[in-house]
């Protein structure tokens, strides 16, 4: 009984967030009752775990990023000397680009 209540109001709220223009603003106004209504200490661990969260995301962009350098670097010699004249074309037409402003 207690999960059939549940399931509906958690997809009535879903229904209600899909539909609503105002997202940000909504998101905002939940954001500043939880901030205000909250204890200075609960204001601190917030503060930590969005600060661990960002660090975490930083660090997952930087592994994926060394994967798929050691993927580009596991190819054939060819291969990467064709990227590498694309990439040096691509780099004199960026400065050709900026030289015409």
């Amino acid at each position: 009984m207690i999960e059939l209540e549940g399931t509906f109001w958690i997809k009535r709220f879903g229904d209600a967030w899909a539909s609503c223009s105002r997202k940000k603003a909504v998101g905002f106004a939940v954001f500043a009752l939880v901030w205000n209504l909250s204890s200075l200490v609960a204001r601190i661990w917030a503060v930590f775990m969005l600060f661990v969260a960002f660090k975490h995301y930083q660090q997952s962009l930087i592994e994926e990023g060394s994967a798929q350098d050691k993927a580009i670097n596991g190819q054939d010699s060819s291969c990467q000397g064709s990227t590498l004249l694309s990439r040096r074309t691509t780099i004199q037409n960026t400065e050709k680009l900026k030289n015409v402003y």
